[in-house]
């Protein structure tokens, strides 16, 4: 005997797919509301989800990552609406600036390995770059051409501060 579609079975699945959305709107809405900026002694500031303490530590969570810090360290908290301040402010200092220069004062392995680093990428950027030539994708090329440049010429300063004595 055949049966009698009405209907109602997709109606059924409609709403269930509504109120799965509802739902996950709900539960992730209190981690996008709020956060907290956290100044640590040395003057850094951090923009943290959540915190709680446990012990003589507090637990600072920032996008499913925690960070156990002394309570010793935290200056102060905090709440902020999230946009208005997000992750890991230095405090400012009157060092020269990171790019390498020659004459930069960091040391000889410093620069080392910030010229080990920028190859690394180098060779990541230019694998990106030929798959997604190869995908046909010739915004993500052009941008990653653009970021080769870049980055050749930042590996080409770290040289240059290398062969200076």
């Amino acid at each position: 005997m055949p049966r009698d579609y009405t209907g109602t079975s997709l109606a059924g699945l409609l709403r269930m797919r509504l109120l799965i959305v509802a739902g996950l709107l709900v539960f992730s809405a209190g981690s996008v509301f709020a956060a907290y900026v956290v100044e640590l002694d040395a003057g850094d500031r951090m923009t943290v989800d959540s915190y709680w303490p446990e012990g003589d530590r507090m637990h600072l969570m920032r996008g499913g990552v925690d960070l156990s810090v002394p309570r010793s360290r935290i200056r102060g908290m905090r709440e902020v609406p999230l946009g208005a301040e997000a992750g890991v402010r230095p405090a400012t200092s009157t060092a020269p600036p990171a790019a390498a220069v020659p004459g930069d004062y960091r040391s000889r392995k410093e620069l080392e390995r910030q010229r080990i680093r920028i190859e690394r990428h180098l060779v990541r950027a230019h694998m990106e770059a030929s798959e997604a030539q190869a995908r046909g994708d010739g915004r993500t090329a052009r941008r990653l051409e653009k970021e080769i440049a870049r980055t050749q010429k930042r590996r080409q300063d770290v040289k240059r501060a290398l062969d200076t004595p």
